[in-house]
């Protein structure tokens, strides 16, 4: 029966070239429009999110915008590496996208590094199955903060995993990556309990061998433990601890918080990972755990097997306290579910010869499934967005007595692909304070969001003429944008 631990190495390495140089081709074209993630946010409004402290540093030198939503603040280091990006680019979404495709390739060798620890037969399927993930692949193509999460995570944990005690100067790296993690996104601090077991289990039984090496087991967990609360608490009480304003937008829009609804949606979220995780390794995963627990061969005392168990259940936790579980958020747990699954071919072939040999053969089923839905997809790229936002930058540009500032929630999708300066609709003050204090030209909003617009002190003060609707991308509820001309009664 073929498995994926026989595909040929040169094969392998065939395929993970070829999505590598389909990955950087045609990086300002849609989000693949009408796929299972049709309505994800990522593609309306993270991009320029993330993005826009880095816009503004890159066209007028400032990080914050007094009166804006500014999400820099609490998550620093994508927009610091776009800036040092587009100071030498110029502001450019296939710039953006293309750093955020290169993390995820970035992931991918070092996923097959990590799992070479435990296994040198694994580096080459880990790959395979990691880099034909179609929500991974899909959503790296995106300028958002997950495939730099995602490699700074698993570069953690290539830094934490050792058979033997890890050197001193690779705990402090293990506390140093984890850092930039946090810095990356703060969901990074669910999986604290991930990290503490990959670090202990190896160093487990060192504890009852005497006071010296009771005190080598400590330090595996006390050095990367100390190195990130003296890093992250350095940027805390430099920057989050004294811009509170922006701190607290910033959880307010996250919103979150255990609810009553929350068992319902980990019921959804168990649901969507069959969905849109994987529809054959995740069910196939699932089975083998079932079946392995029925004969007690789990592996649990594997540190890397309860990372990954850990991993994807911690990200799981962030997602049923987020409470908004969005497509992109699922594309994290593409990586601990394929380490899961590979690393439970050996406990089924010592249990269970069949189920091993029906588990490798799902496995690599997986991987020619989902590298024909990729190249389907990509077969047909559409540039719905880029065209959108070139027709509403010639119109702006056309009335040059005009701010060209823009404001609404579109304009900060949009200023990627057009580099002019935008605000977003929330922040710190209301829609009328903003537009009398920054004195913004033009609105720019999606189809189903104009109503920001409409409030009565709005719009008792200001007209907002209407200038034209460009058709963009695939929601159902957003799939074109509305361009306003701002004029003051």
């Amino acid at each position: 029966m073929p498995s994926i631990l026989r595909v040929p190495r040169w094969l392998v390495f065939l395929v993970l070239l070829f999505l590598a140089v389909v990955g950087f081709a045609h990086l300002d074209a849609d989000f693949p429009n009408h796929s299972r993630w049709i309505d994800d946010a990522a593609k309306f409004t993270d991009e320029g999110w993330w993005a826009s402290s880095a816009i503004r540093h890159t066209l007028n030198g400032h990080w914050i915008a007094p009166h804006d939503y500014n999400p820099g603040v609490v998550l620093p280091l994508w927009p610091v590496l776009l800036s040092v990006l587009f100071h030498l680019t110029g502001i450019s979404a296939i710039a953006a996208r293309a750093l955020a495709f290169s993390f995820t390739i970035g992931t991918v060798l070092v996923c097959g590094a990590v799992m070479a620890k435990r296994d040198p037969s694994l580096r080459w399927p880990t790959m395979l199955l990691i880099a034909s993930s179609p929500s991974l692949y899909f959503f790296s193509r995106l300028s958002i903060l997950e495939p730099a999460l995602v490699f700074f995570l698993v570069a953690t944990a290539w830094a934490a995993y050792s058979k033997q005690a890890p050197a001193v100067l690779r705990l402090l790296l293990c506390g140093v990556l984890y850092t930039l993690a946090m810095l990356t996104k703060t969901s990074a601090v669910f999986l604290l309990p991930a990290f503490a077991i990959l670090l202990w289990l190896p160093q487990r039984a060192l504890w009852g061998m005497g006071a010296t090496q009771r005190r080598r087991a400590l330090l595996a967990l006390l050095i990367p433990a100390t190195t990130f609360a003296v890093c992250y608490g350095i940027y805390w009480l430099k920057v989050i601890h004294t811009h509170p304003i922006e701190v607290g937008i910033f959880y307010k829009g996250a919103g979150g918080g255990l609810r009553l609804e929350s068992a319902r949606k980990a019921v959804r979220v168990v649901y969507r990972c069959f969905t849109w995780v994987d529809a054959i390794a995740y069910p196939a995963t699932v089975l083998a755990l079932i079946a392995l627990a029925r004969r007690s061969r789990i592996p649990w005392q594997d540190p890397l097997f309860s990372f990954a168990i850990l991993f994807f259940l911690g990200q799981s936790a962030f997602m049923v306290v987020r409470f908004t579980a969005e497509p992109h958020y699922f594309a994290v747990l593409s990586v601990p579910l394929m380490m899961i699954a590979l690393l439970l071919l050996e406990p089924l072939k010592l249990a269970i010869p069949r189920a091993h040999a029906a588990m490798a053969a799902a496995l690599l089923l997986t991987a020619v499934v989902n590298l024909f839905y990729i190249a389907k997809l990509e077969a047909h790229p559409e540039y719905s967005l880029r065209d959108a936002c070139r027709a509403i930058q010639q119109r702006i540009a056309s009335e040059p007595d005009a701010s060209p500032l823009v404001i609404g929630h579109g304009s900060i999708e949009t200023s990627l692909f057009t580099g002019l300066a935008a605000l977003d609709d929330l922040g710190n003050e209301s829609m009328d304070d903003k537009l009398r204090t920054e004195h913004p030209g033009w609105v720019v909003s999606w189809n189903n969001e104009a109503m920001a617009f409409q409030d009565p002190a709005v719009q008792r003060d200001f007209v907002f003429e209407p200038q034209g609707r460009f058709p963009a991308l695939d929601g159902s509820v957003r799939n074109a944008l509305l361009l306003y001309r701002i004029r003051p009664r």
